[in-house]
């Protein structure tokens, strides 16, 4: 139930298909909001969470599935599943930044974005090599690309020109319930927007950013967080003046 996916049931839909069901492994939509109203809800097409496929059957072509509930686990209750009459299946698996090249050059990577490691001036571990976009970690929405590759374009112009960026003193770090937070350091003294993925869903919540013992430097108010969706935070240097550290801790936790 990824945007993608989301978007496929639609299009399928309107060229003529019937959907008889998207089936998601989690307990919530791995889409936009929008995309979920949009596409599944605006159709009624049905939309089975905590489910998923445990096999494939027909001769020749598909002719049914098989589907089961899961548990807090993510394993199949066998006992419990049924089959749905079908001669298609389409998977939805998701995006995976593209950074063959990146490899390449031998920057230091992120294991959780599988993009590269960047300051705040988007500037990979090799100096002179800048990154943005989807390379760098998968974006539900071009407005964030366009920001990042602004900020990227103008450092790199800068840096073509033999001015190199600014250094960057506080690292930033995935805390409670954040999956990873990009650029991974920020200067203290300069603007900065962080973006951010959570873990799990949240309702109101807070934003918070904390030394490594736990001590609140910085918190803001969210009505909401969802992992489908990217969490941007604009960080000024009134936000930090107080902070003398090497490292933050990025997390985010119910009010």
């Amino acid at each position: 139930s990824g945007d993608i996916g989301l978007i496929m049931a639609r299009r399928l839909t309107l060229e003529g298909a019937e959907v008889v069901g998207v089936f998601e492994l989690l307990p919530h939509v791995n889409g936009l909001s929008r995309n979920l109203v949009q596409c599944v809800h605006d159709f009624e097409i049905p939309l089975h969470l905590s489910t998923t496929v445990i096999g494939i059957h027909g001769r020749e072509r598909v002719e049914r599935v098989t589907v089961a509930p899961v548990g807090a686990d993510l394993r199949p209750i066998v006992e419990q599943a049924w089959d749905v009459p079908c001669d298609t299946v389409l998977i939805s698996v998701g995006l995976i930044p593209e950074n063959e090249l990146t490899r390449h050059l031998r920057v230091r990577m992120d294991p959780m974005t599988s993009g590269p490691v960047v300051s705040s001036a988007m500037e990979t571990s090799r100096d002179g090599v800048f990154a943005c976009g989807n390379v760098v970690h998968i974006h539900d929405l071009v407005d964030f690309v366009s920001e990042e590759a602004s900020v990227a374009g103008r450092h790199a112009a800068r840096s073509a020109l033999g001015i190199a960026p600014a250094a960057d003193n506080v690292r930033l770090l995935p805390g409670a319930n954040v999956a990873y937070c990009v650029p991974h350091s920020v200067s203290t003294e300069r603007e900065h927007v962080v973006y951010l993925r959570v873990r799990r869903r949240f309702e109101r919540c807070t934003l918070r950013l904390c030394r490594p013992d736990g001590t609140v430097v910085y918190e803001r108010s969210l009505r909401y967080a969802i992992p489908a969706e990217t969490v941007n935070l604009r960080l000024r240097p009134v936000a930090l003046q107080q902070f003398h550290g090497d490292a933050l801790l990025v997390e985010v936790t119910h009010r």
